[in-house]
């Protein structure tokens, strides 16, 4: 049995050793060994080169449409207690039109479903934001929805609905299952 060693080339100038056993001649069956184990190897560590961290929740940026007096701050304080920044406010979705020139602002735009302008009206709005804006993140917030739901029957108009009261618990889990839908949408070039 005769033992042989290579070395693969990973991240930022580490390495690791691999090694194998097996028997036969040296010369010919090394080669035959590690090459599919180079290829496959190089590929799985360009493809963690390339790799994007998540941003933190502290990288957040919200902004808040159609909440006021008390749903806002139950809903402001929930970001902050997350981690989240909510910069701004606004009270009707038809300003939406403006995020679109001021995307770098915002990572998150957090609507209240149940505001006085109509939910027709927010839904019309919503559509036209986000076939032109995916990648910033939308969650609606109802009371009059029967709980939290992230399906994709309603990626369209949004990434997600939670049930108002909110918690910092259901608004931290909201964060990751929007992260990944961006992410997937940014991979795939999906528009709506």
């Amino acid at each position: 049995m005769v033992e042989s060693k290579t070395s693969l080339r990973v991240i930022e100038g580490h390495s690791v050793s691999e090694t194998a056993q097996h028997e036969g001649p040296v010369m010919g069956v090394e080669r035959r060994l590690f090459r599919p184990v180079r290829s496959m190897a190089s590929g799985l560590f360009l493809a963690i080169d390339n790799v994007t961290p998540a941003p933190e929740v502290t990288d957040y940026c919200v902004l808040l449409v159609g909440f006021d007096g008390e749903s806002h701050q139950v809903v402001r304080d929930c970001f902050r207690q997350a981690g989240a920044r909510t910069t701004a406010s606004c009270r009707s979705t038809s300003q939406l039109a403006d995020v679109r020139e001021m995307r770098f602002r915002f990572t998150h735009i957090v609507v209240n479903a149940d505001a006085e302008e109509g939910l027709e009206v927010i839904i019309d709005n919503l559509l036209s934001f986000r076939r032109s804006t995916i990648d910033i993140a939308v969650l609606l917030v109802s009371e009059q929805v029967a709980g939290d739901d992230f399906g994709c029957e309603r990626d369209a108009i949004c990434d997600g609905t939670l049930k108002y009261p909110v918690s910092v618990a259901r608004m931290n889990d909201s964060f990751g299952v929007m992260s990944e839908k961006i992410a997937r949408r940014a991979g795939t070039g999906c528009d709506f």
